[in-house]
């Protein structure tokens, strides 16, 4: 597991892991179908927020802005 250096947190380049998930007390209950699937959510989050982000502030460079999404897990509509 790589420590994450609080300065750069956000500069994140690998996935969260299962391991990481479970230092943490709120998901060291779970089981690892269940962090799984948080890490999933959490992808497909982070990739709507970031793509409205970009939609709201009108960027033109799509190629540049656009997030690779290198799976085949479809984003799922919330209701």
């Amino acid at each position: 597991m790589k420590k994450i250096d609080k300065n750069n947190e956000f500069n994140r380049e690998e996935d969260l892991t299962i391991e990481e998930l479970k230092q943490s007390p709120e998901f060291e209950n779970l089981s690892d179908e269940q962090i799984l699937m948080f890490i999933d959510f959490l992808k497909t989050y982070s990739h709507l927020v970031y793509q409205a982000h970009r939609k709201i502030n009108c960027c033109e460079e799509e190629n540049e802005m656009m997030i690779d999404q290198n799976n085949d897990n479809q984003i799922k509509l919330a209701a």
